[in-house]
């Protein structure tokens, strides 16, 4: 008895260590969630509220060791708000809003932090780079004039992955974005207004394992 829970013991801990990457090897991923958004800057946004929206894409991690990796990622964002506001006529309040939607290309270049005894979890954060892929305001394709079709920002994010084979993961995270840069080109009288979010995803992966083992 003693000698099969000794065998075991040794097996699951064989498994374990197979799955903590090395030096040289790729993960792939697909992923699916929900994102919110909202614009930051300018005083008059207090009264604005998020909108939310589905958020895919695919990304790449390169590991240095078992602790370390790159992150590259190809992603489909949308940022916007929804635009309360409210005028004063003869009287009486009349209110009304509009939803604006700006949709990118998000491309992250990221540090990737491999944490916990098995690596299973990870904290991510570096640039992003975002292009404007159209503009809509409640649900209308709009002219996208003055409006920076390159945007610059910061994202970050925590996530942890549950171990389905040695080849095989599914990862939860939460990602967060701040721009840095006003979605109007800036004049003398335009407001800064930056894009921010957060998105919650599920995250099929993938191990390629080793770039030396497959050209051998």
């Amino acid at each position: 008895m003693n000698k099969k829970i000794i065998v075991i013991s040794l097996l699951a801990t064989f498994a374990t260590k197979a799955q903590i990457k090395k030096k040289n090897d790729i993960e792939l991923s697909a992923s699916l969630g929900l994102a919110s958004s909202n614009y930051y800057g300018d005083i008059s946004l207090h009264n604005n509220q998020s909108i939310y929206t589905p958020t895919y894409g695919v990304r790449a991690d390169f590991y240095s060791n078992n602790r370390w990796s790159f992150l590259l990622g190809l992603e489909y964002r949308t940022f916007g708000s929804k635009i309360k506001s409210e005028h004063f006529v003869n009287g009486y309040i009349y209110s009304n809003s509009i939803t604006e939607k700006l949709n990118y290309i998000h491309i992250p270049f990221n540090a990737n932090w491999h944490f916990g005894s098995d690596r299973n979890w990870n904290l991510n954060f570096g640039p992003v780079l975002s292009y404007l892929q159209a503009v809509s305001i409640n649900k209308q394709k709009s002219d996208m004039t003055g409006i920076r079709d390159t945007q610059v920002g910061f994202g970050f994010g925590i996530g942890y992955k549950f171990k389905i084979t040695e080849q095989i993961s599914l990862g939860i995270e939460h990602q967060e974005y701040i721009s840095f840069f006003s979605n109007i080109h800036k004049t003398q009288y335009t407001p800064f207004i930056g894009n921010v979010g957060g998105s919650f995803n599920v995250r099929f992966i993938y191990n390629l394992g080793s770039k030396k083992l497959h050209q051998e």
